[in-house]
Parts: C-alpha cells; structure tokens; sequence
C-alpha cells in the first residue's frame, strides 16, 4: 500500500514535473469521461456485457491480503468485428488499512480504466485478451496521535488483461497494471515493475 508520508523531496514534486503530471492527469480524465459518456448512452448500453470481479494482487507483495484485494465493475460493448473487437469501461476500488506504531494509514483506491479487448467468437469457453489505460487514485489518510492528514493520489496508469470466459457467465483473468508515478518515458526501462493480479467474477 502507498504511504501518504514523504520525507525527502521526490521528482514528482519540482514544478516542471507536476505540471506535466497534472496535464496529462487532465487529458487521461477527460478522454475517460467523454468514452465513458458515450457508452453509457442508450444505443450501446444495451449490448454491453456487465461484469463484477474480486481481484487480488499477487506480485509484488502489497503487504498481505488486506492491502491486496479489490473489487472490479464495468461493461463491454461489442463495437468491431461482429462483436469481437469489445470497447469498454472498468471501475476499481477497495479500503486497505494498516496500523503500527500510534500510525494509522488508510487507503480508498478508486481506479477508472478505458478497455479494449478481444474475445473469441465462442459461447462455451471465451478466451479474450486486452489492453486498458486510465486514471488510477488513491484517497489515503493519514492518522497519528491524534492528528491527521488526507491527499488524493492521482495517477496515470494502463493495464494488461488476458482472461477466459465460461458460458459468458463466468470468467477468470490475469492483470497486469502500471502506475505512472512520474514521468511516463520510464514505461520499459529497468524498475518500472509491473502489478500482477488475478481476478475472478460473473457477467451479465
């Protein structure tokens, strides 16, 4: 779980780098909003395929399974290639919380993600795989002896999934998501680690 406590002064808070953070934190929200308002209108909301998933991240370690778990929600639309080519959004939060030494820390994730995935034309078994970017955010509290801080975290991020569908009313997938902490360009270099979790749920 990410600590609300900074001690040092990191890169992200010389005015250079958090201008260019705060614009394209702007852009990736606003570009989610307007995708977001488009597939909630009344043409495509119909076709979407709805899901729900409980999620646990397995690599790195977050810390056990309370700083692990989170739960996904969203819709697919079939927009290409007679429904295969699927479009869709994705909401993820939790509350993880961790105590020790007269500290308390609290973290609300609230995640938005814009996906793009690709399923088999299949009924049965489904396999599907896919690609998403969006906001990725943490409300964090900070409580200490009677005193107490809160920020929002707000990040760039994208993620990776590759999944099965069974009867498109079950699935399993494996994730891989990347928070953007600073300046993007560091995507594929050595130490840009990426978050593995494995997710499964229900669709409707």
């Amino acid at each position: 779980m990410a600590s609300g406590l900074h001690v040092a002064l990191t890169p992200r808070e010389f005015p250079e780098v958090k201008k260019e953070e705060t614009m394209r934190n702007r852009w990736l929200f606003c570009a989610t909003l307007a995708l977001a308002v488009s597939l909630l209108s009344p043409t495509t909301l119909v076709a979407g395929d709805a899901f729900a998933k409980f999620g646990l991240f397995v690599h790195p370690d977050m810390g056990g399974f309370g700083n692990s778990w989170f739960i996904s929600a969203g819709s697919d639309w079939g927009v290409f290639h007679e429904e295969q080519g699927f479009l869709g959004l994705e909401f993820q939060g939790a509350y993880h919380s961790e105590s020790a030494g007269g500290f308390k820390v609290s973290e609300v994730p609230a995640n938005v993600l814009l996906n793009f995935k690709w399923k088999a034309p299949s009924e049965r078994v489904r396999p599907y795989a896919g690609a998403g970017v969006g906001l990725i955010s943490s409300y964090v509290k900070v409580e200490a002896f009677g005193d107490s801080e809160h920020e929002w975290v707000k990040d760039a991020g994208m993620q990776f999934m590759g999944g099965v569908e069974f009867n498109r009313k079950f699935a399993v997938e494996l994730m891989a998501q990347k928070v953007f902490a600073g300046d993007s360009d560091d995507i594929f270099e050595d130490g840009s680690d990426l978050r593995w979790a494995v997710l499964a749920g229900i669709l409707w």
